[in-house]
């Protein structure tokens, strides 16, 4: 079974009003999704690791970690 649509002209022209709204966006494929994540992340654990050095209580945090 197939479902037929009809081609209609205010169709055409929403479709590609988005098109150009997109047209030279860079594609969001799986590492650039998750590439600001891991910059949050490295961020928030370089917070941690400083906030480690200077705090009188030692956190098992950066143990075995070199700095």
């Amino acid at each position: 079974m197939e479902l037929q649509l009809e081609n209609l002209k205010y169709q055409d022209i929403a479709i590609q009003s988005v098109i150009k709204v997109f047209d030279g966006a860079e594609k969001n494929t799986f590492d650039n999704a998750c590439e600001e994540e891991k910059r949050e992340l490295d961020l928030m654990m370089m917070k941690m690791i400083n906030f480690e050095k200077k705090s009188p209580v030692k956190f098992p945090l950066t143990w075995g970690l070199k700095n």
